[in-house]
């Protein structure tokens, strides 16, 4: 059933181009080999014209257990996904919960408030309609592949420098909006550049 589901909600998206182009994970025709030859690419250009790029690496904290139930069902009838599919859903994810079991002793059972299944089908297409909206919260260049996040701009004057921070900023604001959190311990900053002495400051991360 969930592949029939999947397959449904996966065709309407991919039909009218819902899915963020930014997204290479999970998808038909994507992969971490069509992400990065785009970036490298871009990189690529960069370097040629003489000009640095400041590229931010992010990883979500445990992204898939903290998709908002709630939130997720108001984002699928948002993108405009059949009301029987958004309906079945809310139904798979409701009134689900969770036990431990350590040496043949079982915990009590616990209520499944957030996250999409681990493991599902369905999982992975419903975190990518979740962070679908991610890259609209920032003017930087974003590449995702699922939860794996790069943001990056060329930096050719102060004012760029302290707009990526700005984005960065932003993304702050976004993250608390929808439940999720970036790994600040898993935060990268790259400069890549060919001269010693470009760099244009900012970049703080929290």
């Amino acid at each position: 059933m969930e592949h029939i589901i999947v397959s449904n909600m996966m065709d309407y998206v991919d039909t009218h181009n819902i899915l963020c182009p930014q997204q290479h994970g999970f998808r038909s025709k994507h992969s971490c080999e069509t992400q990065l030859i785009g970036f490298t690419q871009e990189i690529a250009d960069s370097l040629d014209q003489g000009h640095q790029t400041d590229v931010i690496v992010m990883d979500f904290s445990k992204a898939f257990d903290k998709v908002d139930h709630h939130k997720l069902v108001h984002k699928l009838k948002h993108m405009g996904v059949n009301p029987c599919i958004t309906t079945w859903i809310k139904d798979f994810l409701h009134d689900r919960s969770q036990q431990v079991l350590v040496e043949n002793k079982v915990s009590h059972s616990l209520p499944v408030l957030s996250g999409v299944p681990q493991g599902s089908v369905i999982g992975p297409s419903l975190f990518l309609a979740y962070i679908n909206d991610l890259p609209g919260s920032v003017r930087s260049r974003v590449r995702l592949f699922a939860d794996d996040t790069i943001v990056y701009l060329t930096i050719k004057s102060h004012a760029y420098a302290q707009s990526l921070q700005e984005d960065l900023n932003n993304l702050e604001l976004w993250e608390k909006e929808r439940s999720m959190e970036f790994n600040p311990d898993k935060c990268e900053v790259l400069r890549i550049h060919r001269t010693k002495e470009t760099s244009y400051l900012p970049i703080h991360t929290s």
